[in-house]
């Protein structure tokens, strides 16, 4: 009576295969960004700049407002005021 191999239950040194459903899905290719689609409007763009260039405003009035804010409180640091 001969045996074969998958009559025998699996053991660590010799596992049952994967399933189809337990091996890793391959990602899908995606074409070279030279070659991707525009996905929106090219008057978009006058608004993506407009909202960028007003972050920007954004930004550095608030590292002006901090520098500010640094040189009050070294003067105040300075003169004795903050009671430190």
């Amino acid at each position: 009576m001969e045996t074969h191999l998958s009559s025998f239950p699996p053991t660590p040194s010799r596992p049952h295969p994967p399933t189809a459903s337990q091996l890793p899905t391959p990602r899908p290719q995606l074409p070279p960004r030279d070659h991707l689609p525009l996905s929106r409007h090219p008057d978009d763009d006058d608004d993506i700049l407009a909202a960028y260039l007003a972050a920007l405003v954004r930004v550095r009035a608030l590292e002006t407002r901090k520098k500010a804010l640094e040189g009050e409180i070294a003067g105040m640091v300075g003169s004795g005021d903050l009671g430190l």
